[in-house]
């Protein structure tokens, strides 16, 4: 028979099979719970992983147009200087843009014709007016 001694000394290494058990649960029930915050942060928060990449791409996005606005800016600051030191530019510019023309002169203005109604010259009677329907005027090529 083992003496006291030895007794007291095995006691501590003995394992209460239900202590380990219920710390084994609590550490689960920890890692559950960390779990699930874990990933409620990561995906379902405000700052969230998909929040972030949603507001990266807004982000590049709006990059992009602030470098279109400033190549806009840009340009008209070049016209606006050229404008200042050049008057026929100005003339140029009022004969394109607002059709503007001198007296004697006519002005003729190209409409483009869009590829998909190509080879469909209007249809018929499209631009007769009702008055023009009445007196019998025929609008065909």
């Amino acid at each position: 028979m083992p003496s006291r001694r030895s007794q007291d000394r095995l006691r501590f290494l003995r394992v209460d099979h239900r202590s380990l058990f219920a710390r084994r649960q609590f550490v689960r029930l920890i890692f559950i719970v960390a779990g699930i915050w874990v990933a409620y942060n990561l995906l379902l928060s405000d700052q969230s992983l998909v929040r972030y990449f949603l507001l990266r791409k807004e982000n590049k996005g709006l990059r992009a147009e602030i470098a279109r606005a400033e190549a806009a800016v840009d340009s008209l600051h070049a016209l606006a200087e050229e404008l200042e030191e050049n008057p026929e530019a100005v003339e140029r510019i009022a004969r394109e843009r607002f059709l503007l023309k001198e007296k004697d002169e006519k002005t003729y203005v190209f409409i483009p014709v869009d590829e998909s109604k190509k080879g469909l010259y209007p249809p018929k009677n499209e631009g007769i007016t009702s008055a023009e329907e009445e007196k019998g005027v025929d609008n065909e090529p």
